[in-house]
């Protein structure tokens, strides 16, 4: 039986999400309740069409359109931030249909325009999204951990470089952390942040650890930390759905070289030893150049990786564009080089 629902209620969206064997860590309710709330957005979604063993799934997160530029109560969407984007199994006839309940449903809902950021993961040609108006590209590099490839001693999980033997040398101790010590991580990701000249965005409230550190619901979740003189100096937090983890933040307060390759390869030996984790997404660089530093380092420790794709779309092209004029005569020093420029 063919059906279109709009999912708001926990239970129900991680049952839809349990039944789809590629999901990303990221897709679960509580990754975009936490950033719902961290960015002061509208309401969260997912979108469900199904039939049997067909599907379309896609969690959304919406946004209002500022009151300058539209008056109108228009909205956006966007994927949450890190690797979600559309879950998709079916013919092409399906499909389809799908997208006719789900394109109704956006306009209905104002929806002028939506940007994508896809799981790594995803089983599924996402160039057949073309046809229903996303413009597909590749944004950069992620570095990935899979079981399936050890090609090389530096591959083996047995293989220490030069750093985490330094690290080791020093006196530095591995180990998880635990729930009721989450403040110590807290309190270093902070201080890197700060050591960094990081964003604002990059700076969570105790309410955005808390609310994603609950396991068992939907997603695992494992820190790991690096110990000095008992004082944590470097800490790695992995998140876990079925077989596949992703590496959401990282902190290092700079004291003791290589403890971070020191935290994030202990880390993966445990995950995929002690967590039957079969891939890790290292996630990218803080740039798309090759160069970035971040992305190198993160390459050093990866056996594999791939292309991360985003996709953009707006079915209502002609409000899009009157929304962008808008946005560039109220900011005529900031061009509007982003796809949504105001989010």
């Amino acid at each position: 039986m063919q059906r279109f629902q709009v999912i708001e209620d926990e239970n129900l969206w991680n049952k839809s999400l349990n039944l789809i064997e590629f999901a990303d860590p990221c897709h679960g309710f509580v990754f975009h309740k936490i950033y719902q709330l961290h960015q002061n957005a509208n309401s969260i979604k997912l979108l469900e069409y199904r039939e049997n063993n067909q599907f379309v799934l896609y969690p959304l997160i919406i946004y209002d359109v500022p009151n300058e530029i539209s008056k109108e109560k228009f909205k956006y969407a966007t994927s949450a931030y890190g690797f979600t984007g559309h879950l998709i199994k079916g013919s092409e006839e399906f499909l389809d249909t799908a997208f006719s309940y789900i394109d109704e449903w956006i306009i209905k809902e104002k929806i002028c325009a939506e940007f994508v950021r896809f799981t790594p993961f995803l089983n599924w040609e996402l160039e057949r999204l073309e046809k229903y108006n996303y413009e597909i590209s590749r944004n950069r590099i992620l570095a990935i951990w899979d079981t399936k490839y050890k090609s090389s001693k530096s591959d083996s999980l047995e293989y220490e470089c030069n750093m985490t033997k330094r690290a080791k040398k020093s006196g530095a101790i591995f180990r998880e952390i635990k729930k009721d010590e989450l403040n110590l991580f807290q309190n270093l990701y902070n201080q890197t942040m700060l050591l960094n000249n990081a964003d604002k965005f990059f700076f969570y409230s105790n309410e955005y650890f808390e609310n994603l550190y609950q396991n068992g619901l939907f997603q695992k979740n494992f820190i790991y930390g690096i110990f000095h003189n008992k004082n944590l100096i470097a800490a790695a937090w992995f998140i876990v759905f079925k077989n596949i983890a992703v590496y959401h933040l990282g902190c290092n307060n700079r004291d003791i070289p290589g403890v971070s390759n020191y935290v994030i390869k202990e880390g993966i030996r445990d995950l995929v030893r002690n967590k039957d984790v079969l891939k890790i997404n290292l996630t990218g660089g803080r740039t798309q150049d090759v160069k970035d530093s971040l992305l190198r380092f993160k390459l050093s420790i990866s056996n594999s990786k791939k292309d991360f794709f985003v996709g953009k779309r707006t079915i209502m092209p002609n409000i899009y564009n009157e929304f962008i004029s808008r946005y560039d005569s109220l900011n005529r020093e900031i061009p509007s080089n982003k796809f949504i420029p105001w989010s």
